[in-house]
């Protein structure tokens, strides 16, 4: 592949979508947000480090004793930070550099390239008359320009030696764009004095901070490549080299962001610091969304009566993602900050994907404007290829995640963590690692028949997908059909944390590949043990009858939901009437049965033993509206359960977790009575009993 030395392509060459993993990068991979470098010929991104958060308190001097820099190079470089901020540095006695000798050296053998910089930018704008601002985004454009171009290099490291050349100039160009940001760079070092606020002052030196992080990483990534230049030899001027500072743009009677949006742009005030410059062409992930590339394109902005005459403007096209949305966006902006432009999923904005046109023929796409003029966006082809399949591969995974024809959603949960391993490796895309707090929806495949006697509909299959939360940065989906006549090998258990998981088999073209799914654990208001259960419906008892097997039942669980305020379950503050997640779990050697109680008001009744010695407690509950077929004798009429317990504690326990109620006392007394006296007679009515159990009942205040 022959790579141009003015545009490069700005993302790795990805794999065709697929249901399993994201172009960018796999999500299951355990350094999928990290920027490290892989092997050399592999799909790779420079490695940057993050911001360095440590910051100098007391006043840095220059070191006189550094012999790395000439001391020509030095006069000019040791220049403090002016101002009221609280604290200063000098451009070398950086932290991040200050014992970094890759930059020192890149710095002295580029040092000669300056001249040339500050010549070119004098054409136009002198640096020193140049805001804070204006610098500020022009170090960033040119530091994104020669990441690109490295990072075309570092990918396509072992070219054949008819590609040298071509090579060679691109190592040569992003050594000189890279030049550029750092020495513009310390540039806002020697004009911080321009702010006199605190907090303005704070704003550029964090953005310094990363900036230059961002060139140590990168010039970090030269020298582990061998990309450093030896000597100032190394880095000429070649007749088609781009030694510029500032980028011409034409000249319009009126501001270009009126044309985009119909709106006057605001007053840019450059006694205040820019915070919009990580918005428009940002350099790493932040707390709102993720960043993945940036390309150089070429966009041309015309209307259809333009007859052909079209205003061209270099520009930057970054690719992002917001947290909370499931599809990229595209950021546009120039080097004079006064084209930006944002394509967004959102359908309330006025510039989103359903306003682009991919033109695949001329590698190019075009957005309709609403101020009714047309931007095309020209990029190389591999830029474009690789644009087409992000936006092409999560258009798939939300599609995958939907309802589609002739499908009906019949369950959707979120998962603690989805883990997948393959036997064969016929595709490497698909996962083979875990992926945490997932969604899960499954399908049911109906078709409607006519018949003659009225349509009928016919079950044909299922089909369970799974996706990685939008807060993941690759957003991956897994998908499995499911087909009547497919037999599923399933397998219930508990992780050592007791969260409940399910391992099956489902991959046909796998029979051996294994999905384990881990759910998170459930409240649990009461777990405990068992003597016995039974479960009678009339006279008939269904345990002894068989349908509930011959197994001896020696667990008890109440599953219910907690307040979403509650840091535990309590039961005094649980809902238990008209709750649809209540249930008891009951578990023996050989079986699991789970009653879903779903109690309406007056529903339930319990009773304690009171002659009979143990600890029982019986439960009456009405005909239940949806017992499985083996249990089809609820439906009919109310059912009594009988619960046997070895102590009056896990009694106590299990009551109170289907009643909301916590029991304080439970005994039987020698004697009981109740009297009370008779109108218009001097007589009282008085009933005695034998054998009586009394219970003091409380939720929160009521007793």
């Amino acid at each position: 592949m022959f790579l141009s030395p003015s545009k490069t392509p700005g993302c790795n060459s990805l794999n065709p979508p697929n249901t399993f993993t994201s172009p960018v990068d796999s999500v299951f991979s355990s350094a999928s947000e990290k920027g490290t470098l892989t092997n050399p010929g592999t799909v790779s991104e420079v490695y940057s480090p993050g911001i360095y958060d440590a910051l100098p308190v007391s006043l840095f001097q220059d070191d006189p004793s550094r012999t790395v820099h000439s001391r020509s190079r030095r006069t000019g470089l040791s220049r403090l930070i002016t101002g009221s901020t609280p604290a200063f540095t000098s451009f070398w006695d950086h932290p991040a550099i200050q014992d970094n000798l890759s930059i020192k050296l890149f710095s002295d053998r580029t040092s000669h390239l300056h001249n040339i910089f500050r010549l070119s930018a004098d054409r136009l704008k002198s640096i020193s008359s140049a805001s804070i601002n204006e610098l500020i985004r022009l170090a960033t454009w040119w530091f994104i320009h020669g990441q690109i171009q490295l990072n075309a290099v570092i990918r396509d490291i072992s070219l054949v030696p008819s590609q040298q050349s071509e090579t060679r100039f691109l190592i040569q160009q992003s050594q000189t764009n890279i030049s550029k940001a750092l020495w513009i760079l310390q540039e806002t070092f020697s004009q911080s004095s321009q702010y006199s606020s605190i907090e303005n002052a704070a704003r550029l030196r964090d953005y310094q901070h990363l900036l230059l992080s961002k060139i140590c990483g990168t010039i970090n990534s030269m020298t582990e490549y061998g990309l450093l230049p030896e000597d100032n030899s190394e880095v000429v001027f070649s007749p088609g080299s781009d030694g510029s500072i500032w980028v011409e743009y034409p000249s319009l009677g009126v501001e270009i962001s009126f044309l985009l949006t119909g709106h006057m742009p605001s007053t840019v005030d450059n006694d205040h610091f820019d915070t919009k410059v990580l918005d428009h062409m940002p350099l790493q992930d932040s707390d709102g969304r993720f960043y993945y590339k940036a390309l150089p394109v070429d966009v041309y902005l015309f209307n259809e009566s333009s007859n052909g005459q079209q205003i061209k403007y270099y520009a930057l096209l970054s690719v992002v993602r917001a947290r909370e949305d499931s599809q990229i966006s595209m950021v546009l902006a120039s080097q004079d900050g006064q084209f930006n432009v944002c394509v967004k999923p959102e359908k309330e904005l006025k510039s989103t994907w359903d306003n682009v046109t991919w033109l695949e023929s001329i590698s190019s796409l075009e957005v309709k404007l609403s101020t009714g003029f047309h931007l095309q966006i020209r990029c190389e082809i591999s830029d474009f290829e690789t644009l087409n399949q992000m936006y092409q591969h999560y258009k798939t995974a939300n599609t995958l995640f939907e309802r589609g024809i002739e499908e009906q959603l019949i369950f959707q949960t979120d998962i603690k963590s989805v883990e997948c391993r393959l036997t064969m490796n016929e595709n490497p895309n698909r996962f083979t690692d875990t992926a945490y707090q997932c969604r899960l929806r499954l399908f049911n495949r109906v078709i409607i028949r006519a018949e003659g006697t009225g349509p009928r509909k016919m079950h044909r299959g299922s089909r369970l997908v799974i996706a990685t939360p939008t807060t993941s940065k690759n957003l991956s989906v897994l998908e499995y059909d499911i087909w009547p006549d497919q037999v599923i090998e399933y397998r219930f258990f508990e992780r050592k944390n007791e969260q409940p998981a399910i391992f099956f088999r489902i991959d046909r073209n796998d029979p051996l590949a294994v999905t384990v799914l881990t759910f998170s654990s459930e409240d649990i208001f009461a777990d405990v043990q068992l003597n016995g259960f039974s479960l009678a419906v009339g006279l008939e008892i269904l345990g002894q009858s068989g349908m509930l097997g011959s197994s001896s039942w020696q667990r008890a669980r109440i599953i219910n939901s907690k307040p979403w305020h509650e840091s535990g379950p309590d039961f005094e503050s649980s809902t238990t009437v008209l709750s649809d997640t209540l249930r008891i779990i009951l578990d023996s050697p050989h079986a699991r049965f789970t009653d879903r109680l779903n109690l309406s008001i007056g529903e339930l009744q319990i009773r304690r033993n009171v002659v009979a010695a143990g600890h029982v407690l019986n439960m009456a509950k009405e005909d239940h509206n949806d017992p499985t077929k083996t249990l089809s004798a609820l439906k009919a009429q109310p059912s009594v359960r009988t619960f046997n317990f070895p102590s009056l504690f896990e009694l106590h326990q299990f009551q109170a977790a289907i009643t909301g109620f916590s029991v304080l006392f439970d005994s039987t007394p020698a004697s009981f009575s109740i009297s009370r006296r008779r109108l218009l007679v001097l007589k009282s009515k008085e009933w005695k009993s034998s054998h009586t159990r009394i219970q003091l009942l409380r939720r929160k205040e009521t007793f």
